[in-house]
């Protein structure tokens, strides 16, 4: 068996495939979301504790957790959580659609967009920015708390400023640098 969870922008989402790929449960919960000008917001938390309702459910309806062979988590991306070193979220995460890293901007900076919501948040938010142990997407977020390693895949990592050529991030601030996941290949 295969679990696949979505995060929404309205809800967050669990199936539970066969290895045919035929959908055998299928269960979402409504999710929160604070949209205020130019601040758009979710809960990290409410996410997992979504997830785990949702695991929790599907294994009260018989489906047995212990053969899930892989677990897929997909997102939006270029959502900012920031998460302390036991993996909580320090603040609320920053969705895609949110434009405060723009306020700052005369132009459209060529920075990586998950970079100028980093410089934002170190800017605006500077007892957040030093607390955080890592920056992470949505998808990487729910990987450590599944598996407690902060790892993403290239796609998510270009985002943040990863050359896949090199295979190197490529930013200007070493104090970031540190706290961003180790990239893998995807399915890895």
């Amino acid at each position: 068996m295969f679990a696949v969870i979505n995060l929404g922008m309205k809800s967050v989402r669990l199936c539970l495939l066969d290895h045919h790929g035929q959908i055998q449960y299928k269960k979402s919960f409504p999710l929160n979301s604070v949209i205020f000008g130019d601040r758009v917001e979710q809960n990290g938390r409410e996410w997992w504790n979504l997830i785990k309702m949702l695991f929790h459910e599907a294994e009260m309806m018989g489906y047995q957790l212990s053969s899930i062979e892989a677990v897929t988590v997909s997102a939006s991306a270029s959502c900012l959580v920031c998460i302390d070193s036991t993996g909580e979220p320090l603040r609320p995460v920053i969705m895609v659609s949110d434009r405060r890293h723009h306020v700052d901007e005369k132009n459209d900076s060529p920075a990586p967009i998950m970079y100028q919501r980093i410089r934002w948040l170190k800017e605006h938010e500077p007892e957040i920015f030093k607390a955080a142990a890592y920056f992470l997407a949505p998808n990487d977020y729910i990987v450590y708390r599944l598996c407690g390693l902060a790892e993403t895949d290239m796609l998510n990592a270009e985002k943040l400023g990863y050359n896949s050529k090199t295979r190197r991030y490529s930013l200007p601030d070493e104090t970031v640098l540190t706290r961003l996941p180790t990239v893998r290949e995807i399915g890895e």
